[in-house]
């Protein structure tokens, strides 16, 4: 996704709702670095809510208008492939390329086609963008210092450079103030979803970090949370630390039913000692 194109697609002007839609489906998918995307009508379709011959004629008439240009691309057998657009940014008054002429009632004549081969077959805009993601994924799981739940952390990212770049978050890495035990540093899905990278030092060289005995969890901060999988936080951390054999997640609904039933609010001061005690109690079951 570029986001000079999607900003761009925003600011024009004079046209209709339907091409104004389409022109964002298709900034969606600009690639940057090409120039170009190559989405189906039929996906430009599904992403707007728009029929396949509403997005055809909207490609058409912004053509005409000389805010993009289509190649029509075909395979060495001739099958077509589909459209590759280009978006003009800036100049809109340039005449749409790759244009024979128009007919007398003004609908557009279907531009030359490019032949392309198998192995010259352009890779989608999405493909594009989840290669690009992938790669800078692979530079920030290098520099993170504890390698857990790469799927998790992987599916954290992806939702994390939606509004943060990338190297923003790459180059943070070297600055951030982690834990020297391994133990205490959270999973790396837990970091991106935490918006981690944000942290301010602490001032005047001081530590922020929690004791050692509460295992990464600041005691009368602490708050367990009320429902959900506690799986890539520091209470999964601590509980596993008692060897209990049994499932994180497991020993934490047993928990909460046991705070409910004993009245224990989740962000009592004494929480943390409660699920010690609950869960050494888990071990002789």
């Amino acid at each position: 996704m570029s986001h000079k194109a999607t900003h761009w697609a925003w600011t024009v002007r004079d046209i209709s709702s339907a091409e104004k839609l389409t022109l964002l489906a298709l900034a969606d998918r600009h690639n940057a670095d090409t120039g170009q995307c190559f989405p189906s009508l039929d996906k430009i379709a599904d992403d707007t809510s728009l029929s396949r011959d509403t997005v055809r004629r909207a490609t058409q008439s912004l053509e005409q208008k000389g805010l993009l240009s289509r190649r029509l691309v075909l395979d060495e057998h001739g099958r077509t492939l589909g459209y590759s657009y280009g978006l003009h940014m800036g100049d809109s008054t340039l005449p749409p390329l790759g244009l024979h002429h128009a007919t007398p009632e003004g609908s557009t004549m279907p531009p030359k086609p490019v032949i392309i081969t198998s192995k010259e077959k352009p890779i989608s805009c999405s493909k594009q963008v989840r290669a690009s993601q992938s790669e800078d994924f692979n530079k920030f799981w290098l520099g993170y210092p504890r390698k857990v739940g790469k799927g998790a952390a992987e599916k954290a990212w992806v939702k994390a450079v939606q509004g943060t770049e990338a190297q923003t978050i790459i180059a943070s890495l070297g600055s951030h103030k982690f834990s020297e035990d391994i133990n205490y540093i959270p999973h790396p899905a837990t970091w991106l979803n935490q918006r981690r990278w944000e942290d301010v030092a602490p001032q005047g060289g001081g530590s922020a970090a929690p004791k050692p005995d509460t295992m990464g969890i600041p005691g009368p901060e602490a708050s367990f949370p009320s429902d959900g999988s506690i799986e890539y936080t520091p209470w999964a951390i601590r509980i596993r630390a008692h060897n209990t054999g049994h499932d994180p997640d497991w020993i934490a609904n047993r928990f909460r039913d046991f705070c409910r039933s004993k009245n224990i609010e989740f962000n009592s001061p004494h929480i943390v000692k409660a699920l010690d005690g609950f869960t050494r109690a888990q071990k002789r079951v």
